[in-house]
């Protein structure tokens, strides 16, 4: 009955999210969620049946169950949140906010040194002479470059924080059944937190590509026509390897299958001496 239900709500939700059904990695995808969700549920099922093997009352075993629901879903993987926050927190977006305005104001006090700066990493963009660039585009360039090199340092650390709170979690992740869920699903949905750094890590550099297309156009003073529009950078995401996501999905769904197992042997070397209590 479990797994009817697990593969009906899941047909359900994949037929009705728009998804595209017609690559094996969606339904590859979509039996790993039938496995986890699976194995998730067997493991209450095989909780509720260890704890009604000692003949308790009705309202003992419910507050047994609810006990271990609230220490396992809610208290561990909010202290597990809490110590990775503690142990390695990353910088406030206040601190990020007030460290851009000061490269600004920096960049516009100090605007040779940004000039100065800048025609030293981009020396085709150096004026014949002793002629300086004074135009608005040049300048522009070089103060963006200026704010850039100051943030990054923040933007590196944060980085750093975040990749160390991930690495803590997967650590603890052990802990408890609902946080080895969580980043289950989070690896078969793609919303996991590596996958997330891969796609930035394309966008980043799509960025680059995009600022150097116009930069060089700009700075070369040669205007934007519409037959260029076709030739504009174009974004395109790809995809990591499925083997990949395979590995980072097996510590999670080996860990909750380890736990079911786990939890279901004492019920079935006792399901023999188990009688029911007449109450």
């Amino acid at each position: 009955i479990i797994l009817m239900v697990v593969i009906g709500l899941g047909l359900v939700a994949v037929l009705t999210v728009g998804t595209q059904l017609d690559t094996p990695e969606t339904w590859l995808r979509f039996g790993l969620w039938v496995i986890a969700t699976l194995v998730y549920s067997m493991f209450w099922f095989a909780l509720a049946v260890l704890v009604n093997l000692y003949g308790q009352s009705s309202a003992t075993n419910g507050t047994i169950l609810a006990g271990a629901w609230l220490i396992l879903v809610v208290i561990v993987p909010t202290l597990i949140s809490l110590v990775a926050t503690t142990v390695y927190p990353v910088p406030s977006r206040m601190d990020l906010t007030v460290a851009a305005r000061e490269a600004q104001t920096a960049a516009e006090k100090n605007m040779d040194q940004s000039l100065n700066a800048f025609y030293a990493e981009h020396l085709e963009y150096v004026p014949a002479g002793d002629q300086r660039a004074m135009d608005f585009m040049t300048l522009g360039q070089a103060s963006a470059n200026t704010i850039e090199k100051a943030l990054s340092p923040l933007y590196a650390e944060f980085q750093v924080r975040r990749d160390q709170q991930q690495g803590l979690v997967q650590r603890f992740q052990y802990l408890s059944p609902a946080v080895m869920m969580q980043l289950a699903l989070n690896e078969i949905a793609g919303t996991s937190g590596p996958r997330y750094e891969d796609f930035l890590q394309q966008a980043v550099a799509f960025r680059a590509e995009w600022n150097d297309y116009f930069a060089e156009r700009f700075l070369r003073q040669d205007p934007l026509r519409p037959a260029d529009y076709d030739s504009f950078p174009v974004f395109r995401y790809r995809p990591e390897a499925f083997s990949t996501v395979l590995l980072r999905l097996a510590p999670s769904l080996l860990g909750l299958l380890v736990l079911l197992l786990g939890v279901a042997l004492v019920p079935f070397l006792g399901i023999r001496r188990y009688q029911v209590a007449a109450r």
